[in-house]
């Protein structure tokens, strides 16, 4: 439960339950201090510890360096600030912050007195890719990041050769579901999922066909809306893009879903290497490099966000809220060092981008809706 959650009981009718929460909470910290019985312990338990300890390191480390510190935490700043080693480094990327929605943190803006270094050069991609880069990051939040790529053998195309080894990425697990079943159906039959199959929870998806026909569900995901429909007005209404991967599936594949993920984890392997397709999500691609790759159409939607903004001029438009999904589109497209097929959403929206940035402002509009 987070801090979010245990707000929700702090009005006088419900301060009881927060208290009893908390009691809970107390005493489960307890217990996991205890060695000698089976409560789990995670791995955030004993880094908590760690930095309660306030442990001094600097007559063991003369450096420490912190990587991808924009998805960092103010424990780990903490830590770090106690540690009183002198030499601290740390390397991050505040476009790249994809884990905001767990409660990260981007510790680069929090040390005081650091000197930064900006690195602009990206050896992976080329300039096309970093252009786009450029203009993704300049549309969204306003600010010129000046990305140069150096890669002159990585380009953009049409449609990558998928009878060669690719990558595909998608923005959801649902959405990907859907790129898998189209592979086993080009016959496709090694496919390797990033980080392993069942971290991409595909039994959501059959647990959301079983709640479609009315089945109650144990699913946390779901089992806090009263129905299926009540679920598909609530994913409507706040544009939720998990929840609207997961219906969209669930209309086009039905009662055929058990079955498919079935199909899917009998054609999986455990090589990278040995491979047709590699399968990952956006934020399980982090760091990551592929030669081929493919992104999916479930990300935000960057024309309709495009056309409020620069266009229609919309002043409700709420700019802080495309962020992350600006950063996870940012994320996906630096990952190519060859070949990369961009989604149709992505396409359309550079489409309209040109078109008005060529002076059409008079749009008409079948523009509008490409």
């Amino acid at each position: 439960m987070t801090f979010e959650e245990l707000d929700i009981f702090s009005d006088p009718d419900n301060m009881y339950i927060r208290d009893e929460i908390l009691a809970c909470c107390n005493k489960l910290w307890a217990l996991k201090k205890e060695y000698n019985n089976d409560v789990k312990v995670e791995h955030d338990f004993y880094l908590k510890l760690f930095q309660l300890s306030k442990k001094k390191m600097n007559n063991q480390y003369h450096c420490i360096v912190l990587d991808e510190a924009q998805d960092s935490s103010l424990l780990t700043l903490d830590l770090i600030l106690n540690s009183q080693v002198t030499g601290i480094v740390c390397v991050g990327d505040c476009y790249q912050m994809l884990y905001s929605w767990r409660n990260a943190v981007n510790i680069l803006d929090k040390i005081e007195g650091a000197t930064e270094y900006v690195l602009t050069t990206s050896f992976r991609v080329g300039q096309s890719i970093a252009n786009l880069a450029n203009l993704l990051i300049s549309d969204l939040t306003d600010t010129d990041i000046n990305m140069k790529g150096f890669n002159t053998k990585q380009k953009i195309v049409d449609k990558i050769d998928r009878n060669k080894p690719y990558a595909c990425l998608s923005r959801t697990n649902s959405s990907l579901f859907e790129e898998v079943i189209n592979a086993i159906e080009a016959g496709k039959t090694k496919l390797y999922f990033e980080g392993g199959f069942q971290g991409y929870k595909f039994n959501n998806i059959r647990d959301c066909y079983y709640f479609s026909i009315g089945f109650e569900t144990k699913n946390s995901m779901l089992s806090k809306f009263d129905n299926y429909g009540k679920m598909e007005e609530y994913a409507d209404s706040s544009k939720d893009i998990e929840l609207l991967s997961l219906i969209s599936m669930v209309k086009k594949y039905g009662a055929q879903i058990p079955s498919l993920v079935e199909s899917i984890e009998g054609n999986t392997v455990k090589s990278k290497e040995t491979s047709q397709v590699i399968f990952t999500t956006i934020h399980k691609s982090k760091g990551m490099t592929f030669k081929n790759m493919v992104i999916c159409n479930d990300h935000m939607d960057l024309a309709d966000f495009y056309k409020k903004k620069f266009i229609e001029e919309d002043q409700d438009l709420k700019q802080e809220t495309f962020k992350e999904e600006c950063c996870i589109l940012y994320v996906a497209i630096t990952r190519v060092s060859g070949e990369i097929e961009l989604s149709d959403n992505y396409k359309e929206y550079l489409v309209l981008r040109h078109r008005y940035i060529s002076g059409r402002v008079g749009l008409q509009e079948e523009d509008l809706a490409i």
